[in-house]
């Protein structure tokens, strides 16, 4: 057998990967020196049941001033979780499926994004791969991860003045976390706004309302929570969401309790 024979042999038994899954940007590529639109879409799910997916992007060249479920794209999901961190740079919104079996099939945009430069320069808006807490992006029915393949959407932002410190609704990771029996929850708010802050637990149930309505001047805000629900009792051990509602935005965190 001559060596190219035993080579091309050799090639032919390498294990390959084949991704079930992707997700991709639409546009990919986008030049622009004001406010734009992205969407993401999703290929090739096979008995998908939840998603945990985090956007990143270079902080010092772009804020996202909103984030859209199109639920009517995945009718079998719902939104759970949602946070949008401009100052690192990070999105994450958790989609957990709410019926029996898992998803199967594809969505050309399930998620509407929008942007604002802040200043000039080139950045990838990317999926991650991989969470830098361990958990997995794509969930089947057996509760394995999935594996998936993802496209980065490559922004260059030209001709625009920078933006010191753009002005957003920003919810602070609270402190401590986890906590027991009370944390501190920060957060920033741009203009005077009406304010409503509730506690969720893992089911999406309300937990209690920390404010409701209440007129904040912008600037940043502290309260704490006790851990009591709204009956004045104390809630249990467990993973909940905070979520807080200002300025016409929406932002989350989780909030940790262990007894």
């Amino acid at each position: 057998m001559s060596y190219k024979v035993a080579l091309a042999l050799t090639l032919l038994v390498l294990p390959l990967t084949v991704f079930a899954s992707s997700f991709h940007f639409t546009p990919d590529a986008t030049i622009t020196d004001e406010p734009f639109t992205l969407y993401l879409g999703i290929g090739g799910m096979i008995d998908v049941k939840g998603m945990d997916v985090v956007l990143e992007w270079d902080a010092g060249i772009l804020t996202c001033s909103g984030a859209h479920f199109l639920g009517e794209a995945l009718p079998a999901f719902t939104e759970f979780h949602r946070t949008i961190d401009n100052e690192a740079g990070l999105l994450e919104i958790l989609l957990l499926q709410q019926c029996a079996g898992g998803c199967t099939g594809a969505a050309d945009s399930f998620l509407v994004l929008t942007f604002d430069p802040v200043s000039n320069g080139s950045t990838g808006i990317v999926v991650r791969t991989v969470h830098p807490w361990g958990d997995p992006v794509l969930v089947d029915v057996s509760n394995n991860s999935v594996e998936f393949e993802a496209d980065t959407a490559l922004v260059t932002v030209e001709n625009v003045d920078p933006v010191p410190g753009a002005a957003v609704l920003r919810l602070h990771q609270n402190y401590p976390n986890p906590f027991n029996p009370t944390t501190t929850i920060r957060f920033d708010i741009p203009e005077r706004s009406p304010v409503y802050l509730r506690v969720y637990d893992i089911g999406g149930r309300l937990v209690a309302t920390l404010i409701e309505g209440a007129e904040y001047d912008w600037g940043t805000w502290t309260t704490e929570w006790d851990g009591r629900n709204h009956l004045g009792k104390l809630v249990p051990s467990g993973v909940y969401f905070c979520f807080i509602e200002a300025a016409g935005r929406e932002s989350s965190r989780k909030l940790v309790i262990l007894r």
